[in-house]
């Protein structure tokens, strides 16, 4: 079984991601060019500070870099996980389920859930776009997470709370799909959970 980390099994305190709140700042600087550093950084893993510099340019290195930064690696947030997390987890490896984390993210965002909860000891496999070099919704970065597993893409099931990178990116990787709608957003997906614990009646 596999899940998607940010919005599923943790979150960060503000309730906001760290692109979020850096398109805050920025407005509509550099707007046009904001999916590229994106990609940059999550898909491509590239150095943060070097593609920060580079997406800003130097009217914005002047005035936004050290703000740009700060929100980047998020050092005075904390990284949490939702009330269920662990005893969802605890209670699918007692039956013997492999579970494992697959995410777009980028170095500095996973490495404060590292720090935070011992996430390889707990997880069968931790798969990361910045790490493999694809991201969801690519069929690529859900059948490598399913070989991490000893798994073939149709024997495991996937949760994560955004229907296009998600849902729909799993089922398209041949995989099954839950979508886990927390605020009750989707009546339109059949196959999707409140929370964490109605994962655990379906086995």
């Amino acid at each position: 079984m596999l899940f998607d980390c940010f919005g599923t099994l943790f979150y960060n305190e503000s309730g906001l991601t760290p692109f979020q709140k850096l398109q805050k700042l920025l407005g509509d600087f550099k707007k046009e060019n904001f999916l590229e550093f994106v990609e940059r950084v999550r898909t491509r893993g590239e150095d943060l500070e070097k593609a920060l510099r580079d997406f800003l340019g130097k009217e914005g290195k002047k005035n936004l870099l050290g703000k740009a930064l700060r929100i980047m690696r998020q050092k005075n947030e904390r990284m949490l996980a939702y009330p269920e997390t662990f005893e969802v987890i605890e209670k699918l490896k007692e039956k013997g389920i492999k579970v494992g984390i697959v995410s777009n993210t980028y170095r500095e965002s996973f490495e404060r859930v590292r720090k935070a909860y011992p996430v390889e000891k707990i997880f069968d496999a931790v798969v990361l776009s910045y790490e493999v070099k694809c991201a969801k919704p690519s069929p690529e970065i859900f059948r490598i997470a399913a070989e991490k597993l000893g798994l073939r893409p149709e024997e495991v099931l996937f949760v994560g709370d955004t229907t296009e990178t998600d849902y729909e990116g799993a089922k398209r990787a041949g995989m099954q799909a839950v979508l886990l709608d927390r605020e009750g957003k989707h009546e339109e997906v059949r196959e999707r959970v409140r929370n964490l614990r109605e994962i655990l009646k379906l086995f």
